[in-house]
């Protein structure tokens, strides 16, 4: 039986992720990089996440699996960063995992070093980005080195929830907030962001990890709390 993209779906649906975003937000990408995303708004469930319902949800499915990478950390990754949806944001930042275009060509680059049989299956060049199959290769070798990095930072078996911070703020600050104690402010963890930017990541005064862990927790239901690896 093929292993779900998400959760692990009861007979009836329930909620695996139910958020949306109204408007425009300034985000640090992948390394850190402040970028503006393209508002989108969604309500998914574990059903609408099965392979053959989302695009290609079955080749990102196998494509992390090559890596080594848990599905659900790459749907995880797939719901916080666009609703599971193909669009663009601004500057290079693009596709279902809203990578840049630095970030996915490294990324890609070090996917087929890594188990070159991949080559076959990716869309050359940027058009990659916006092509779901292919962008999860990128992603999850992007998640699979963030899952290495925090291993070195002290974490010995990374969750989806650890490698979030790594995604969403770059590897330092990452690290920072993985490693920190729920009472530790997310503004004093990303002196990097301005007021502005920490408002328009979702993060509020004085907002605590703690509060933004459980935030990151009730969009991603129980793949919150699985290994990143297989």
């Amino acid at each position: 039986m093929r292993r779900h993209v998400c959760c692990r779906c009861p007979t009836t649906p329930r909620p695996c992720s139910n958020a949306s975003r109204s408007a425009s937000a300034r985000r640090a990408g992948p390394h850190g990089a402040a970028v503006v995303r393209k508002p989108y708004g969604y309500n998914l469930n574990c059903e609408q996440l099965r392979p053959g319902v989302v695009p290609q949800a079955a080749a990102a499915v196998a494509n992390a699996q090559l890596l080594g990478v848990n599905p659900s950390a790459l749907a995880a990754t797939c719901v916080v960063e666009s609703g599971c949806q193909n669009v663009s944001g601004s500057g290079t930042v693009a596709g279902a995992f809203q990578m840049t275009a630095s970030t996915y060509t490294a990324m890609i680059n070090a996917a087929v070093a890594q188990n070159p049989s991949l080559a076959s299956q990716i869309v050359p060049g940027l058009a990659g980005q916006m092509d779901p199959a292919t962008e999860s290769i990128a992603a999850s070798e992007y998640l699979l080195q963030a899952n290495q990095y925090l291993q070195g930072q002290g974490i010995a078996n990374p969750t989806v929830l650890d490698v979030r911070s790594y995604y969403n703020f770059g590897p330092s600050a990452g690290a920072a907030i993985a490693n920190a104690t729920d009472g530790q402010t997310m503004a004093s963890l990303l002196a990097n962001l301005s007021p502005s930017q920490l408002t328009a990541n979702g993060i509020t005064s004085g907002e605590t990890v703690g509060q933004w862990r459980a935030s990151v927790a009730a969009k991603i239901g129980n793949a919150a709390s699985q290994s990143v690896l297989t």
